[in-house]
C-alpha cells in the first residue's frame, strides 16, 4: 500500500436492516454483552480504514452500516491486492510499440515482474484511489467528476496504471501519457494494451478481452440480438456511462457486456452483492445465536479456552474473510 497517502486494509461491503443490540443467556448462565452491536463495528471499521478528506467526515458519519460497506466495497474495487499471479500479456499488447519504447518499456517490465512476484502495484494505479468518498455533487452533477469513483472499472472492470518508474514524494510513479490498460482476477492478471490517457470508452479494449480469452469471464456475450439499431460512438458511451448506464458493445456481429456491471450510481455491483452477503452471514450467525446460544461457549472451550461469564462479541474483518470475535479470548468463529 502507498506509504502515508492513503492506508487501509481491502476487505468486503454490505447491505441489509440494523437489528438492536442482542442480549441473551445461555445455558450455561453465560450472557452476551447488551452492548454487541455488529452493525456499529463495521460503521467504525469503515469509518476508521476509508481514506476520506475531512470536509466529507459529517456526511459520511451519518450514514449507516450497510451504506457505509457499499462505499467502502467501492473503494477497495479500486485496489490491486498484492499476490502472485500469472501474467497474460495480449498480443496486441507485445505487437505494440509503446511496450518496447524506452519511455514505456522499462514501466511495463516493473508491473509485470511486481505481479508474479506478488508485490503491491499501487504506485502505478491513480492518485484517486485515496478518495474513499465524495458527496455526490461535490465534483459537479455528473459521476464523471467524482474523485471517488473509476467509471472505467465500474463498468467494464479494467484497471490503467501509470508506466513510469519515478516514484514521486507521495509515494505514486510520475503520471505517464501512456497507459496500460489491465483487468485483474485473484490469480491472473490480463493485460490488454497500452494506449493514451483518456481511452476510457475505446472499445478496441473490450475486442482484445474479447478476441483472446474469451472464457476468462471477463466479458460475456449477449445472445438473442440481431444487430443494434444504432452503434454508439465512444464520446455518447462516456456520456451514457457517466449518467450511470451500461451499453452493450458490438464486435464483428457478436454483442457483449463486461462482467463488471455497473450501477446507477457509478459503483460496481460487486461492492452490493459482497455488502449483502455479509449481512446475510450475520443474520444467520445471530439466528443461530438466538436459537442455541450455548454454541458461543461451548466452541470456546473446545477449542481449550475458558468461555469467559460474559462474552464480548465483536463483528471483525480479518486479512482474508471475516467473522465474529470474542475478545476476551480471541477466539474467531469465521463467517467467511
Amino acid at each position: 500500500m502507498i506509504s502515508g497517502a492513503c492506508q487501509g486494509v481491502p476487505h468486503s461491503a454490505s447491505q441489509a436492516e440494523s437489528g438492536p443490540p442482542v442480549a441473551e443467556v445461555d445455558a450455561d448462565n453465560r450472557m452476551y454483552t447488551g452492548l454487541m452491536d455488529f452493525e456499529e463495528d463495521i460503521r467504525q471499521h469503515v469509518l476508521s480504514n476509508l481514506p476520506n478528506k475531512s470536509k466529507f467526515n459529517q456526511d459520511l458519519a451519518a450514514k449507516d452500516a450497510s451504506e457505509l460497506l457499499i462505499i467502502y466495497g467501492n473503494w477497495c474495487n479500486r485496489l490491486v491486492k498484492a499476490q502472485p499471479r500469472r501474467v497474460h500479456e495480449s498480443k496486441v499488447l507485445r505487437a505494440n510499440p509503446h511496450a518496447s519504447d524506452p519511455q514505456y518499456g522499462p514501466g511495463l517490465a516493473q508491473i509485470i515482474a511486481k505481479l508474479q512476484n506478488g508485490e503491491d502495484i499501487s504506485p502505478h494505479l491513480s492518485q484517486r484511489i485515496c478518495w474513499g468518498y465524495e458527496t455526490a455533487g461535490a465534483s459537479g452533477d455528473t459521476l464523471l467528476g467524482r474523485k471517488d469513483l473509476d467509471l472505467m472499472l465500474s463498468d467494464w472492470g479494467v484497471h490503467h496504471l501509470h508506466l513510469s518508474t519515478e516514484v514521486e514524494t507521495d509515494g505514486f510513479v510520475k503520471g505517464s501519457k501512456y497507459l496500460l490498460f489491465a483487468v485483474f482476477q485473484p490469480n491472473d492478471a490480463y493485460l490488454i494494451d497500452i494506449k493514451e490517457h483518456g481511452a476510457w470508452t475505446n472499445t478496441d479494449l473490450v475486442r482484445v478481452i474479447a478476441d483472446e480469452w474469451p472464457d476468462a469471464g471477463l466479458v460475456q456475450e449477449v445472445m438473442g440480438i440481431k444487430g443494434l439499431v444504432y452503434s454508439r460512438s465512444e464520446t455518447e458511451r462516456k456520456m451514457l456511462r457517466d449518467a450511470g448506464i451500461v451499453t452493450i458493445i458490438e464486435i464483428d456481429g457478436r454483442f457483449y457486456l463486461p462482467t463488471a456491471h455497473m450501477s446507477s450510481c457509478g459503483t460496481p455491483f460487486r461492492a452490493v452483492r459482497t455488502a449483502d452477503r455479509v449481512f446475510d452471514d450475520i443474520d444467520r450467525f445471530k439466528a443461530q445465536l438466538a436459537e442455541a446460544p450455548a454454541f458461543v461457549s461451548r466452541s470456546i472451550a473446545d477449542a481449550g479456552l475458558v468461555p469467559p461469564v460474559d462474552p464480548d462479541l465483536h463483528f471483525q474483518f480479518f486479512d482474508s474473510g471475516y467473522g465474529v470475535v470474542e475478545r476476551k479470548t480471541g477466539f474467531q468463529f469465521r463467517l467467511r
